[in-house]
């Protein structure tokens, strides 16, 4: 049953990547054109590699202080601790367990000292 809804939601993404692909090349011959250097500039001031230990992962913030990331990456958080680095800069932050659902495989960190 869940690798059928995965299916489903798989095909329903496909569908929207291709209706986005088609509005934009129509859009390229108009004066609305898709800035994607722009999207991708901004997008990467909120992706973030989260490590622990030996495993590495993405994430990415959902509050200004909050990032969402996959469980696996961190679930020997208790052991190693988790380190943050921003994909625009080359500083490691530390961040603490928030929660986490081992089942969707989900967990929340939040960063300490960002701002720093």
């Amino acid at each position: 049953m869940a690798v059928r809804k995965m299916k489903r939601y798989w095909i329903i993404g496909i569908f929207y990547i291709l209706v986005l692909f088609d509005i934009s090349l129509f859009c390229n011959s108009c004066a609305m054109r898709t800035d994607w250097n722009g999207i991708i500039a901004s997008s990467k001031k909120s992706v973030v590699k989260v490590m622990c230990g030996e495993v590495h992962g993405t994430g990415f913030f959902i509050d200004e202080d909050i990032i969402a990331t996959n469980y696996h990456v961190i679930e020997s958080h208790d052991r190693y601790g988790i380190k943050i680095k921003q994909a625009t800069s080359s500083k490691e932050f530390n961040g603490r367990l928030l929660t986490f659902n081992g089942k969707r495989d989900l967990a929340l960190i939040r960063v300490a000292n960002l701002k720093s």
